[in-house]
């Protein structure tokens, strides 16, 4: 189950639209499943979460902490409460009808066809947009922490959930495990086109300052991650010099 909705952060009125793609569609997901009379035959479903449910997450002497599966959830968003609230259900579905769930809570992730949205979104097809034009701006200082991970290692993740009966109703943060600063990622990518790179000082509207993410419990099972931000970054660019009608 990878469907969801997400809006501009700053834009965030239509509060039912969250609830009717994000939980919604997971109660008539099971629906049409019991009504086939069908759980026996579902070996297991797979559902795509996001840090956001952590909100800011926890600090300790001012230094952001990588968020824990077991970390309490204060979404700071619509969306992040949305999905929180989908996976109370999922979980709670998934063992009434004894459906094995797994929940994987996604960090940033970064693709070579990823689609620009609009400024506030989409690190990667955002800054590059910007820096073909000259300039990269940050929001804030640039030195909020982030944890990015490839869409290959998404799907990775996923095959890899699919036969492992250890993750049956768990929740694993699936990322990197690295904090990286935004203007890390702004300053690589300006390098790219000659641009330059400066801060705006604004802060997005119900976005965390930091998320990063601590994976141990995912990596205890046996996966890590094989592909860095910077790879997903060459890998976008030559994509889109490759494809530029795309």
């Amino acid at each position: 189950h990878l469907a969801g909705y997400l809006d501009n952060y700053g834009e965030e009125m239509d509060f039912s639209k969250y609830a009717d793609v994000n939980i919604k569609s997971i109660a008539l997901m099971f629906e049409v499943i019991v009504k086939d009379g069908s759980p026996r035959k579902i070996k297991k479903v797979i559902i795509a979460s996001s840090q956001s449910v952590y909100g800011e997450g926890l600090y300790l002497k001012d230094l952001p902490l990588p968020e824990k599966e077991d970390d309490p959830l204060a979404p700071l968003s619509m969306y992040g409460a949305s999905k929180a609230a989908m996976e109370d259900v999922v979980l709670t579905l998934g063992r009434i009808y004894k459906i094995p769930v797994t929940i994987l809570r996604y960090s940033i992730v970064l693709g070579a066809d990823q689609k620009y949205k609009d400024a506030d979104s989409r690190i990667l097809p955002c800054f590059v947009d910007m820096a073909k034009k000259g300039e990269i701006v940050t929001h804030e200082d640039g030195n909020q922490m982030r944890d990015f991970i490839h869409i290959d290692d998404i799907v990775d993740a996923h095959l890899f959930m699919m036969k492992n009966r250890e993750s049956d109703y768990e929740v694993f943060n699936v990322g990197f495990g690295q904090a990286t600063r935004v203007i890390e990622v702004a300053e690589y990518i300006a390098s790219k086109f000659g641009a330059t790179v400066k801060s705006s000082g604004i802060k997005r509207i119900n976005t965390a300052r930091n998320q990063i993410m601590n994976i141990d419990k995912i990596k205890y099972l046996g996966w890590n991650p094989k592909k860095t931000w910077k790879d997903a970054v060459d890998e976008y660019i030559n994509f889109n010099q490759t494809n530029p009608a795309l």
